[in-house]
């Protein structure tokens, strides 16, 4: 069984990884027993990396982030001539903001029967209640500091106060 994996960055910058079933690396390896298994993850590499990718090189799969949360804020870095992947940080705050004022619309969208069954039945005090904790969701992302969650564990793990809706 295979342990390795194909990575390359794509023309927008993120990185696509290509990991190859293990039962082709051995059907292949089978049927050409003098090749070795670099010689199936090239053979695979041939086939399935576009010819526009950029910066294509092997990892073994175990050094891949085991979070997917941020897959698509994956980015190459290189120090030392070793190739690793990274997150993107402001991509992946980004990411997460985008996913809090989904979740944030989302919230406001199911109290909308709530607020007009509070008027239309003159419960003026949860008219009032439920109007300020749509208030608050409203200002929540701006109150968010993203900036301080310095690891792509503390920003995946990082959930807001969200506002009480009675």
């Amino acid at each position: 069984m295979t342990t390795k994996c194909i990575v390359y960055t794509r023309s927008d910058g993120g990185l696509a990884i290509v990991i190859p079933s293990p039962a082709y690396i051995a059907g292949w390896l089978a049927a050409n027993a003098d090749k070795t298994e670099l010689d199936a993850i090239a053979h695979v590499q041939g086939k399935d990396v576009p010819p526009d990718a950029l910066n294509v090189w092997v990892e073994e799969a175990a050094n891949l982030p085991q979070s997917r949360a941020f897959r698509n804020c994956w980015r190459e870095h290189e120090t030392g001539g070793v190739k690793n992947i990274v997150v993107d940080m402001p991509l992946a705050r980004a990411q997460k903001m985008a996913e809090i004022r989904a979740e944030r619309n989302k919230r406001l969208a199911e109290t909308d029967g709530l607020i007009l069954r509070a008027k239309e039945t003159g419960q003026a005090a949860q008219e009032s209640r439920l109007a300020l904790a749509r208030q608050a969701l409203r200002d929540l992302p701006a109150t968010v500091g993203l900036d301080t969650l310095a690891t792509p564990e503390a920003l995946e793990a990082f959930q807001p106060n969200w506002p009480v809706m009675e």
